[in-house]
């Protein structure tokens, strides 16, 4: 090659060895109720409220594809979410299209139910 033997194999710094040391105590591995996603879902008391507020036409095709995973496809149309960090990131990614807010579980059933019934009474 152009640029001669290739240099030797130096681990970075902070990396970790390919075949730990037996004498090395084991790592601490984290518990998955200890995580904060796993405690977000447990005490899962809010939902949240998304409304496609603007047109995903010339949007990138990832953008849309998040907005059909949330199965929102006229502006403003509203949908319940889960409040967990894998709705929060849906959102973030098309925060440009859409309006969000938080609200409470209660609350989110009783909207949900009103609209179920202003569509039966169409």
């Amino acid at each position: 090659g152009r640029g001669g033997p290739a240099p030797p194999a130096v681990p970075r710094p902070g990396s970790l060895p390919h075949r730990p040391d037996p004498a090395l105590p084991a790592p601490a591995m984290s518990t998955p109720a200890a995580s904060p996603a796993a405690r977000t879902l447990a005490n899962n008391s809010h939902r949240l409220l998304v409304t496609l507020r603007r047109s995903p036409i010339g949007t990138r095709p990832e953008h849309r594809a998040t907005l059909r995973t949330m199965k929102l496809s006229k502006i403003n149309q509203t949908r319940i979410l889960r409040d967990d960090p894998v709705a929060w990131g849906w959102v973030r990614s098309v925060i440009h299209l859409v309006e969000a807010r938080r609200v409470e579980k209660n609350a989110a059933w009783g909207m949900q139910q009103a609209c179920v019934a202003w569509r039966k009474a169409r």
